[in-house]
């Protein structure tokens, strides 16, 4: 492999398929070929005449022998590589649509901390979940995140700095009623979008027989996310699942110590940090247990210890003020109401017979016994 410390090589590849041998795909990964980030790979592709690829960082290229590719250090202010920023200038990357969006957002930089997913969409004459696919194919998980990113690439790169752009509050003191209708109903769509993108089908029907076969379920969380196990304690008992939820440490710890492989524990936290549930999740490691996390990163301590981890999205901020609890709960309870479809679809006769017993246990309206 050539030396490219310089701005510019070419480097011909010809190898033992140059002549009359068939080509053959073959995949090369940029790091593997430079070994060296802020780079650019420009694939021309000798078969076809006049047809470029351009791809950039570490990025898998397949392209067919012989061809010539040029390696070409980007040259970017201040030696750093703003890769969000970088992405949204390159045209070749995107549909007609979506490079309307971008050009609205390149001009109208300062605007961005104040729209909702929803404004842009009507401003940039497109839909939220186009909004959504923009995000997804920047490489980002929903809107939020790509605000975050953005304004702080943005205030980075400015050759005067933009102080005055930061995220503003989803709610502040001048929303009326209308405005906060809209708002919050936004915010919940948003949150359950971007858990719906970041679901994988398989694992979330993995997940699901984990807890058809499970002895009992043992849901592990506290404060706002207490309220969550116990609604799922209620679902799940629905649909012919023995579920436990203990509010206090004692009782949790004590229910992961008596824990075993025959039991599922599902942990909700947010931050994936809180000190009580690592204990527990250690505590359940060792004991056997196969663990379930709902959470919004998985470059947590408490990721380290799971064996599934749920993406549920989140505001990427602990204040209170900035709804991030909210946002969170909306997508752990879209997982559980998903989670809950799955296993009635799995024994739905068994469990509309389970249902018709638990009616007659309460009592119908015109039985004057009836429990309710």
């Amino acid at each position: 492999m050539a030396d490219i410390a310089g701005v510019r090589e070419e480097i011909s590849i010809a190898g033992e398929n140059k002549g009359k041998e068939r080509p053959k795909n073959i995949i090369v990964r940029g790091a593997r070929v430079h070994n060296l980030k802020n780079i650019d790979v420009i694939i021309y592709e000798g078969y076809r005449q006049g047809n470029r690829k351009s791809v950039r960082g570490t990025s898998v290229v397949e392209f067919l022998f012989p061809a010539v590719y040029t390696v070409k250090r980007n040259q970017h202010k201040g030696g750093r590589f703003m890769r969000l920023l970088r992405k949204m200038q390159e045209p070749e990357r995107f549909s007609p649509a979506e490079q309307n969006m971008i050009n609205y957002i390149l001009s109208h930089k300062r605007e961005m901390a104040e729209l909702s997913i929803r404004e842009l969409a009507e401003k940039t004459y497109s839909s939220p979940a186009g909004i959504f696919r923009l995000c997804q194919k920047l490489g980002l998980k929903g809107y939020n995140e790509f605000k975050l990113r953005f304004i702080s690439e943005v205030n980075r790169t400015e050759s005067v700095p933009c102080a005055g752009i930061k995220i503003k509050r989803p709610i502040t003191a001048l929303d009326g009623p209308e405005g906060i209708v809209q708002k919050m109903a936004a915010l919940e769509i948003e949150s359950i979008e971007e858990t719906k993108n970041e679901m994988k089908m398989e694992q979330v029907v993995r997940v699901a027989q984990m807890m058809r076969e499970a002895k009992v379920i043992d849901i592990y969380a506290y404060d706002q996310n207490f309220q969550l196990a116990q609604m799922m304690v209620y679902n799940l008992l629905q649909v012919k699942c023995v579920a436990v939820a203990n509010i206090s440490l004692t009782s949790q710890l004590a229910q992961a110590m008596l824990s075993d492989a025959s039991h599922l524990a599902i942990i909700i936290s947010r931050t994936g940090s809180n000190k009580r549930l690592l204990r527990t999740a250690k505590i359940l490691k060792q004991q056997g247990a196969p663990i379930v996390l709902l959470s919004s990163s998985e470059k947590t301590p408490l990721a380290k210890y799971a064996d599934e981890f749920l993406y549920v999205a989140n505001a990427n901020t602990l204040d209170y003020m900035d709804m991030g609890s909210m946002i969170f709960s909306v997508g752990v309870r879209y997982y559980q109401d998903v989670l809950f479809g799955l296993l009635l679809a799995q024994d739905f006769d068994g469990i509309e017979e389970f249902s018709g017993r638990m009616d007659n246990c309460l009592g119908h309206y015109e039985d004057k016994d009836r429990l309710w």
